[in-house]
């Protein structure tokens, strides 16, 4: 039943994935296409037999097919090969008919062209909802703790703990995490225009500040808010305790005392043990319990205008698309793992990884995974839509096609390259 439950966790929000990612990238065709009042034959989501199917009033006829590992958009005399007809290839055509090439042009780069709005938007969205932390640091609220006789107040502007600067968050929780629990915590605030120096908590007990669905600790009755106490008897004075605790029971079960509602609270639980990206497109086997950790105090947020939100969604895009280009020399070079190639299976591995861990982090996914076909898509492979533009692209500045036969072969072993990248992934998600 575990498995099932599991294959279930992990099939749904892949598909939920290849649903969002592939409909906007080849809508992005389809728009592109229509705004060039370019006839489209199929919208398809999916490859295969199509499960399901309608034609519309412009004659487009909108397919969801069984294999969901990508989808196309058919439009005719898109390119005009000597051979035969290939739904890989869109060699769809006919006679007279023929399609400027900026038209062409424009049709197929809106597919990456969606792609790189679909993360923008993605990234706009969640900081939107979350906000920006101000900076300096301003308290809004602290968390009921075991001990609270601190002079700490909302509003506060934390300038510096124990005589380290603190001007961020990123600051705070490496302060929280290189500190001792047990010290007593200065903090220098500026309160009503005077700066003046109070006691306040340890910046990162283990607080529980989200629960994964279906997780060990989501079972056991663990809350946001919950502060971790005591596991088997020993003392949990921070985060960092409370994962080596975790990672030290092997998933055996756990006693442990949790601070809530100004009472202490005994619960039993096991950690499980999951697979977890670790960066380099590899896994990791760890004992999890499904939890992510807070702060003590709530840092004050501001709410970015629109036009913030975009820019910053943008900037998010253009990092992972760095980062993406920057990771295609060192694949080849062996400098980083060919593991970070991934096929269907491994994203379906990290989709329902990023689902465990809350819908933001699943959200970013998305946004994260939308760039990086954005990328993928305007590789210069024929085939794909950067192959594509290529050829049109030298045919806007030579005033004519490349050779028919030429492109028809590239093409070929286009679809060949692609097909061997294609088991290579599969491979890759089998054995890394």
């Amino acid at each position: 039943m575990e498995a099932l439950v599991s294959l279930i966790l992990t099939i749904v929000p892949f598909m939920v994935v290849i649903a969002v990612v592939v409909t906007f990238h080849e809508f992005g065709h389809y728009f592109a296409a229509r705004l060039c009042n370019l006839p489209v034959s199929v919208f398809s989501i999916g490859f295969g037999q199509p499960l399901w199917k309608t034609t519309d009033r412009n004659g487009t006829e909108w397919r969801l097919s069984p294999i969901l590992i990508g989808g196309y958009v058919k439009i005719p005399n898109l390119l005009t090969l000597p051979g035969p007809k290939n739904s890989f290839v869109d060699n769809e055509n006919v006679a007279g008919a023929e399609i400027p090439v900026r038209k062409k042009f424009v049709a197929v780069a809106g597919g990456p062209l969606a792609s790189f709005i679909l993360a923008i938007i993605v990234f706009a969205l969640v900081i939107t909802f979350q906000g920006f932390v101000k900076e300096p640091l301003v308290v809004k609220s602290i968390h009921n703790l075991p001990v609270s006789d601190f002079e700490l107040q909302p509003d506060d502007e934390i300038l510096a703990i124990n005589g380290e600067p603190i001007n961020t968050l990123y600051d705070l929780y490496i302060f929280g995490n290189q500190s001792d629990p047990t010290d007593t915590f200065y903090y220098k605030v500026r309160r009503f225009e005077e700066v003046r120096e109070v006691t306040g908590p340890y910046p990162t007990p283990p607080i529980i500040d989200n629960i994964n669905l279906a997780s060990p600790a989501e079972a056991a009755g663990l809350r946001i808010g919950d502060i971790v106490l005591r596991v088997d008897g020993r003392e949990v004075g921070s985060g960092s305790d409370l994962a080596k605790e975790v990672t030290d029971s092997k998933g055996r079960l756990m006693d442990m005392v949790i601070f809530r509602d100004n009472q202490e609270i005994n619960i039993s639980l096991a950690g499980e043990f999951q697979d977890l990206p670790i960066g380099n497109g590899e896994f990791e086997k760890r004992v999890l319990i499904g939890v992510g950790l807070g702060l003590a105090l709530e840092p004050d947020t501001y709410t970015p205008g629109p036009l913030d939100a975009l820019w910053y969604g943008s900037l998010r895009t253009l990092s992972v698309v760095i980062s993406t280009l920057q990771a295609i020399p060192k694949l080849i070079t062996s400098e980083i793992s060919s593991c970070n190639i991934q096929g269907p299976i491994g994203i379906a591995k990290f989709s329902g990884a990023a689902a465990n861990q809350g819908p933001i982090v699943f959200i970013l996914f998305i946004g994260v995974l939308s760039a990086a076909i954005g990328v993928a898509n305007l590789l210069p492979i024929p085939v794909l839509d950067g192959g594509h533009l290529v050829f049109y692209f030298y045919e806007m500045i030579s005033g004519k096609e490349a050779n028919g036969k030429f492109k028809y072969y590239t093409y070929v072993i286009g679809l060949g390259l692609i097909f061997c990248l294609f088991a290579f992934t599969i491979y890759n998600d089998l054995t890394c």
